[in-house]
């Protein structure tokens, strides 16, 4: 492969981008997995329980189910809490048969359609079902000055255990 990719303006056309360069180049592959960079501390027994239910399914998520108590607020005020039951935290990566999620970019593109936060919001907007496998706390993503600080806590933890 080696060509460089421009990202794009949105994470969405950034992965266009990427995936439509992966089907350039032909490189024969059946599926992809769309991994966000921000969470550096992924494993590999999660990637490869990802590849396994890609296996019988087109569509893979890990996610984690919420934990914490959710509150709905409006003008800064609690208007009641949220039930967490059916409420799961997506992570990535995120794995696609690589012919449909090409498709969908395409679809979302001809359409004007650029707001997508994840890939699998593509997959949603078309009606494709989702499996779920269980995703791990250690897979977090570094978002904020707080997470980074505490990626650098985990990195160092990890290299005095070597």
């Amino acid at each position: 492969m080696g060509d460089w990719v421009s990202g794009g303006n949105t994470r969405q056309e950034t992965v266009a981008n990427g995936l439509k360069q992966l089907a350039k180049v032909g490189t024969g592959a059946s599926h992809v997995l769309i991994h966000d960079g921000a969470r550096p501390f992924i494993k590999a027994d999660l990637i490869q329980r990802i590849i396994q239910a890609l296996e019988s399914n087109k569509v893979v998520l890990p996610a984690l189910p919420v934990t914490d108590t959710l509150k709905y607020v409006e003008n800064n005020l609690v208007s009641h809490t949220v039930d967490r039951t059916p409420l799961w935290v997506a992570q990535t990566p995120q794995a696609f048969e690589l012919e449909l999620i090409l498709g969908l970019h395409k679809k979302a593109i001809d359409e004007g359609k650029t707001d997508f936060t994840d890939d699998i919001a593509l997959a949603e907007w078309q009606d494709h079902p989702v499996t779920i496998v269980e995703g791990e706390s250690s897979n977090t993503k570094i978002t904020t000055a707080e997470d980074l600080v505490l990626a650098d806590m985990i990195m160092k933890m990890r290299e005095a255990e070597k």
